[in-house]
C-alpha cells in the first residue's frame, strides 16, 4: 500500500511539474509578446515625432523662401528690370 501511494504522489508530482512547466512557458510568451508591443509602440513614437520635426524644417525652410523672395521682389534692381523680365516672358510665351 505504501509503494502504491507513493506511485500516486509521484505521478501527482509530476503532473504537478508539468502544468507548471506549460503555465511558465505560456506567460513567458504573454511577456514577450507584450514587450514586442511595447518596443512597437515606441518605434512608432519615435517616427512620429520624427515626422513630426522634419514637417516643422520643411516649414520654417518654407518661411524663409519666402521672406527671400519677398526681400527680392522689394529690391531696386528687381524693380528696374522688370520691363526686361516681361519682354523676356514674351518671347518665351511665342514659342
Amino acid at each position: 500500500m505504501l509503494r502504491t501511494f507513493g506511485d500516486i504522489l509521484l505521478k501527482h508530482g509530476l503532473a504537478l511539474t508539468q502544468q507548471h512547466a506549460a503555465l511558465s512557458a505560456a506567460l513567458e510568451r504573454e511577456e514577450t509578446l507584450r514587450a514586442r508591443a511595447e518596443a512597437e509602440r515606441a518605434a512608432e513614437q519615435t517616427l512620429r515625432a520624427k515626422a513630426e520635426a522634419e514637417r516643422d524644417v520643411e516649414q520654417a525652410m518654407r518661411g524663409q523662401a519666402e521672406v527671400e523672395r519677398d526681400a527680392i521682389r522689394r529690391s531696386t534692381f528687381w524693380r528696374l528690370t522688370a520691363p526686361l523680365r516681361a519682354t523676356i516672358n514674351s518671347f518665351k510665351g511665342r514659342r
